[in-house]
């Protein structure tokens, strides 16, 4: 069994820019915009992964990760998938 990587620093972990609201992080007001899994294989497929399990939006990814990572080659932005 593989050892779970962080899925923040996974290439998989993209942006889905039809999710996106105005949120508050440290007191001031932000667009949010929700970063999904995009890997088939991954039981988190399809997931938003900046969000808390009470649905809130995150300013950052939490999630633990999956086998299936795969490490991107520059972990600073995120791609759009729409």
């Amino acid at each position: 069994m593989m050892k779970k990587q962080p899925c923040a620093s996974c290439r998989y972990a993209v942006a889905d820019t039809t999710v996106k609201m105005l949120a508050e992080f440290d007191g001031k007001e932000k667009e949010w915009v929700g970063i999904e899994c995009s890997n088939s294989k991954s039981e988190y497929h399809k997931a938003l992964l900046n969000i808390t399990l009470g649905g809130n939006p995150q300013e950052d990814i939490g999630w633990e990760g999956c086998e299936l990572h795969e490490e991107k080659e520059q972990v600073t932005r995120f791609e759009n998938i729409s």
